[in-house]
């Protein structure tokens, strides 16, 4: 085959583009730095949960909503306290609503990519300890915290996964 022929084989090559992450569309939705900017309000108010009094599981949230609510991105606080309020996500007195509905809040926290290489570093430390901490989700634990607190959720996912002690991620 005479190099004209092989050049002809290459010009009739069909190519087909499919939309992927890295499209300049696809990247428009993707939030961006400018997109995640901290929530505007309040913390939660706690006072709408059922009373500490009343059970178990009510108690724990009371204590979540305290020492948590303060800490997060309001919407993230916003999220959680509207799930725990809805009945259709079990009984007031059941403490794993606390950390279902902690991690659908959380879940939905603006992630903007800055954590990204960091918290890659913590997913493959964490692997044997918590493989529950992958990449996104650390990403998402670091952007639902408020700016000025980040640097302790990444110390806590550092020495638990560290260590397996993941207690001091509570302020």
């Amino acid at each position: 085959m005479d190099p004209s022929e092989e050049a002809e084989d290459h010009d009739e090559m069909e190519i087909v583009v499919t939309p992927s992450d890295d499209d300049d569309d696809a990247a428009a939705t993707k939030p961006s730095k400018s997109t995640c900017a901290v929530g505007a309000g309040r913390a939660p108010d706690c006072a709408a949960l059922p009373p500490a009094s009343g059970c178990l599981g009510a108690s724990i949230a009371q204590r979540a909503c305290e020492k948590l609510g303060p800490v997060v991105d309001a919407r993230v606080g916003a999220a959680w306290l509207s799930c725990m309020n809805d009945p259709a996500n079990g009984p007031a007195c059941d403490s794993h609503r606390v950390v279902t509905c902690g991690l659908r809040a959380v879940g939905g926290a603006c992630v903007d990519g800055a954590y990204h290489a960091r918290c890659a570093e913590i997913a493959k430390s964490c692997a044997d300890v918590a493989e529950e901490i992958t990449a996104p989700v650390c990403e998402h634990l670091i952007a639902a915290w408020k700016p000025e607190r980040r640097s302790q959720m990444i110390e806590c996912l550092r020495h638990g996964c560290e260590t397996g002690g993941f207690g001091i991620c509570l302020p």
